[in-house]
Parts: C-alpha cells; sequence; structure tokens
C-alpha cells in the first residue's frame, strides 16, 4: 500500500531504465521526482494549503521547493476558484511508468523521463464524480552542484526534447499548451502597418526567389534570445498541433523554449500573465489566453512587456513577432515569426524587404513560407485580404 495525499492505496511500479550512470542512483531520481508530484497534488486537493506547507511536509521539499513554489499562486488560485463555484478535489495521485534516467547535457544535469498518469476525483455540489485519468510522458531536468540536487524543469517530453532551454530559472522552466480564444478589439498601436501603409509596401516582390539562411546577424536582447526563438521555430514547425488553430501556442513554445521567456502567474484571463500548467487537472485552465490566442498575446506584449513595435522593414530581425488581422476580422487572428530576413533594399522611395526570400516560420496553412506566399495567397488567391500588421520585438524575459 502506498500513502499519497488523501488516504491510502496501492502503488504501481515499473522498472527503471538506466540511460547514463547518474550520481546518487537513478532510484533516487525517481523518488524525487514522486516526491514533487505528491507535494503537487496536496496543494491541488487542499490537502495542504500553500506550496510551502507541501514542501515543508515532504522529505525532498529542498530539492523541488524552487519550482514548487512558483507555480503554488496559481495552483491555489484555481483551487479556491474551483470550490466557489461548487467543486472541490477530494483525490488526487500521480503514477510513474516507463521511467528513464540519465545525464543531461553535461555532467551537472540529470534527466528523468517518465510517463505520467494522472489521476483525479472531484466532487461537485457534493455529489461525487467518477474518476478521470490523463496520460502525459514528461521530463523532469535536475542540476547538481556540489552534491546538492535541485529540480530545475518539468515539461512535455516531446517539446522538450526538441529545444528546453537550460539556462532559465524554475519558474521560467513550467511548459505549455492551449486553444485560440477570440477576445474584443484593441485600440491602435503606434507603428502597427495598416492598408493604408500596407504590408506589401513593406514586402515587395522583385524576379528573386529561394530559401537563405538563418541571418548571421545578432537579434539579442535583454533577456530573450530572439534568434533562438526563430531557430526553435524553424527546426520545430512540424511538431504536431496541440489545437485545430494552433498558431499563438506554437509561438508561445518558440518564445519559451527556444527564446527562454520568462512565464508570468496569475489569472488565467488576465493580458499581463503568460503560462501553461504542468499538472493534469481537467477542471483547471491548461494555459492562460495569452499563451494560445494571437489578441491576447498581443496585448500581452503591448501592456506587459519590455518590446519594440517594428515598422521599418530595414529594422526587421529573424525572431521578430509578426501579427496579422485580416478585414473581415475584428481581431488579431494570428502570429508567426520571422526565421530568415534579406538585406532590404531601396525601392519606390522606401527600404523594402524582398518578400519571396523573407522566410517565416508559423503553425498554419503552410508551416514554414515566404511572406510573400502569405500575401498572395491571402490578398490574390482567397480574396480575404490582410488589413492590418503588427511586428513586435520581444526585449526582456521578464
Amino acid at each position: 500500500m502506498a500513502k499519497n495525499f488523501v488516504g491510502s492505496g496501492p502503488s504501481t511500479l515499473s522498472p527503471v531504465v538506466q540511460g547514463t550512470a547518474v550520481s546518487g542512483g537513478s532510484a533516487s531520481y525517481r523518488a524525487y521526482v514522486e516526491a514533487y508530484l505528491q507535494a503537487r497534488n496536496k496543494v491541488v486537493t487542499g490537502a495542504s494549503p500553500l506550496a510551502a506547507d507541501a514542501t515543508a511536509e515532504s522529505p525532498h521539499g529542498k530539492v523541488f521547493g524552487e519550482l514548487l513554489s512558483a507555480q503554488g499562486p496559481g495552483l491555489v488560485n484555481t483551487r479556491e476558484v474551483s470550490k466557489s463555484q461548487g467543486r472541490t478535489f477530494n483525490a488526487a495521485d500521480a503514477i510513474l511508468s516507463e521511467v528513464q534516467v540519465g545525464q543531461g547535457s553535461d555532467a551537472a544535469q540529470v534527466v528523468v523521463r517518465a510517463s505520467v498518469k494522472q489521476t483525479e476525483t472531484s466532487r461537485v455540489d457534493g455529489a461525487n464524480e467518477a474518476k478521470t485519468e490523463e496520460n502525459e510522458d514528461k521530463r523532469f531536468v535536475f542540476t547538481v552542484s556540489g552534491g546538492s540536487v535541485t529540480l530545475k524543469a518539468e515539461s512535455n517530453d516531446v517539446d522538450a526534447g526538441m529545444t528546453l532551454s537550460q539556462t532559465v530559472a524554475a519558474e521560467n522552466q513550467l511548459e505549455v499548451a492551449s486553444i485560440e480564444t477570440r477576445t474584443t478589439p484593441m485600440d491602435p498601436i503606434p507603428g502597427a502597418l495598416t492598408n493604408t501603409g500596407p504590408v506589401p509596401a513593406m514586402m515587395a516582390a522583385p524576379q528573386t526567389a529561394g530559401l537563405s539562411a538563418l541571418p548571421q546577424t545578432a537579434n539579442l536582447t535583454s533577456g530573450v534570445n530572439n534568434n533562438k526563438t526563430a531557430q526553435w521555430a524553424w527546426d520545430n514547425a512540424d511538431i504536431p498541433t496541440d489545437y485545430g488553430q494552433d498558431c499563438t501556442n506554437f509561438i508561445s513554445k518558440a518564445l519559451y523554449h527556444g527564446g527562454g521567456m520568462k512565464m508570468r502567474y496569475g489569472w488565467y484571463t488576465s493580458n499581463s500573465v503568460w503560462w501553461r500548467n504542468t499538472w493534469n487537472l481537467s477542471p483547471f485552465p491548461k494555459n492562460s489566453r495569452t499563451w494560445s490566442a494571437a489578441q491576447n498575446l498581443l496585448q500581452h506584449f503591448v501592456s506587459a512587456r519590455s518590446r519594440d513595435v517594428i515598422s521599418r522593414a530595414e529594422d526587421v530581425k529573424a525572431g521578430d513577432l509578426i501579427f496579422f488581422k485580416w478585414q473581415d476580422e475584428a481581431v488579431f487572428n494570428h502570429v508567426a515569426v520571422f526565421t530568415s530576413v534579406p538585406e532590404p533594399y531601396w525601392y519606390e522611395g522606401r527600404y523594402v524587404l524582398d518578400s519571396r526570400t523573407t522566410w517565416v516560420a508559423q503553425h498554419g496553412r503552410k508551416n514554414r513560407t515566404t511572406m510573400y506566399d502569405i500575401i498572395h495567397t491571402y490578398n490574390d488567391i482567397l480574396k480575404d485580404p490582410l488589413d492590418t500588421a503588427v511586428i513586435i520585438r520581444p526585449k526582456g524575459s521578464m
């Protein structure tokens, strides 16, 4: 019998598969992950009122305390909101299987990969509900320094296996997913490219064509590595979509995994927050709206992040984000990231970019495509013309 956070139940074990030998042995790292998930579920159910309580109650609290503390406000807030709506959790459990433990990118890093089955039982207005289960392949990244072990990151294994940022703090290492959410229009943004000063005027199309490599000129800002955002997006453009409209979810992954932009926590509808949770309890929001809706992400950058609005062709660089609004849409409904930008040239009184060699990565009609293809497809073929575009350069990771 295994004691969990709300009682006792049978334990389910699977063999640990050892990768590269790790200091302390693979069984210890499995125990750390299990203790971390148990502590988080205690906060979910209210068995521990706060993350600090769950950390103090665990023999391995020092290992995962920093990571759980970063999630604490969101867990408590969502639990209390659920309670106000008549829903309470009376049981939650996490079971590991197919566990693999090995050395990470260097000797100071240990990675645990496992399938996690999250089971919960909730009660609505006093009535018991059937248990629900969700399974997800997860990756847990530990750092080892001077004999001290710290759990620094938890993420979806598929996404993390592509490019998991290894240099950001624990609160920046909680992974993502969600659905596009339409919102109300926003005030005009200075520097936006409109149909009176249209995107095509910035993106001319002379006779050159072909794919050019990612530019060598650095697009580094204080905190966000925009070149790495672009590289991650280009390399991973063909990963499966999580939702029918997945463009913003994909760009958020690129900003997080590639660029190292930090999450901000709070109520999921607020445009000042940006996060995706790592727990799988079905009534809980999986992410903030800013993570998965283009309009909300744009509002997040305009109102809550350090950023530049780019309005001149000669200033566009790889890693800049471009948000699109169509003439028949009330809000911005798509976002992509520039991955290859040619040298601008003088054309009819202004600097322009060759749209045939200006490449973007996205989750859309084509995952890797040119600005020429986007403009031509919508304006000329589909007769669904673009109305406004806003180019944003993220600057601060916080």
